[in-house]
């Protein structure tokens, strides 16, 4: 575990207090009960611990899916109107993502002969690529999370983001927006950066211009809102080019804060998100 995995822990701790403080007195939907929704909440928790912990490839992409199931119960049993046709599209895209990773740590597995891979540390100096490991597989752990990440400037994509965040319950929204959209740009420094060097340095330039790409185009959807929570959701997504843009830049301070950007956001629109519902 390296000192990326330990924000990121320690944001979850400070967050789920507060999410379940703040949530203490909201009125659930007819038939649920609080139980269910604070037992779907620590779930949460324990996946996204699992996540940010794990030292191991194939474990982080195990932790990487599992932790979509609290959540779906989470926005389809607790959210707004349309609530199922949120979580259900929340779902499938995030599931895609993981079946393009999947694909990519078993093309990994392949072509390295290792039955299990433990993570490098993340940072400037990143450790060269398995030998005979063909772009495919590079591409697929990078493209999986360049889907999860929200600075993408597909059409869809940031409608979904924010649609899913509007509808679900506020607990969820602030896990969604403080914690568990950090999972693509930690998979970034974590995994991506350090297994494939020469495989992200080669997609730099793709991946900088779809960042300001997706700064400029949320930015834009922001400005037009009128309501606070989908106003909070696309300017997150426009946070997230930003971070890319530092992640991407390669050197050590740009780490740093992409990192501390990281922090700083989830703090600061988990607090936004809980605001608008006031």
């Amino acid at each position: 575990m390296d000192g990326i995995a330990l924000v990121m822990l320690a944001l979850i701790a400070v967050l789920v207090p507060i999410v379940m403080g703040s949530s203490w007195a909201d009125k659930l939907p007819d038939g649920r009960t609080a139980a269910g929704f604070y037992g779907l909440l620590l779930a949460t928790q324990a996946t996204l611990v699992g996540v940010f912990a794990a030292t191991d490839v194939f474990l982080f992409y195990v932790f990487f899916e599992a932790m979509l199931i609290p959540m779906y119960f989470l926005i389809g049993r607790f959210g707004g109107p349309k609530r199922q046709y949120a979580a259900v599209k929340f779902f499938l895209y995030s599931l895609l993502g993981g079946l393009i990773m999947l694909a990519g740590v078993i093309g990994l597995y392949v072509v390295s002969g290792q039955h299990s891979r433990p993570a490098p540390s993340a940072g400037p100096s990143c450790s060269r690529s398995p030998p005979r490991c063909p772009s495919r597989c590079r591409s697929g752990c990078s493209s999986a999370s360049s889907w999860r990440s929200r600075s993408r400037p597909a059409g869809a994509v940031p409608h979904l983001a924010a649609r899913r965040r509007c509808r679900g319950p506020i607990g969820a929204g602030v896990l969604l927006v403080g914690v568990l959209d950090k999972v693509a740009t930690f998979g970034f420094l974590r995994y991506c950066l350090p297994l494939f060097p020469a495989a992200s340095k080669a997609l730099a330039p793709l991946v900088l211009v779809l960042s300001v790409v997706g700064i400029i185009y949320a930015a834009l959807l922001a400005v037009g809102q009128n309501d606070m929570k989908r106003f909070v959701s696309y300017t997150s997504i426009a946070h997230f080019g930003f971070i890319s843009l530092g992640i991407f830049a390669f050197s050590t301070q740009a780490f740093a804060g992409s990192v501390l950007y990281m922090v700083n956001h989830g703090i600061t629109t988990a607090c936004c998100s809980s605001w608008s519902a006031c």
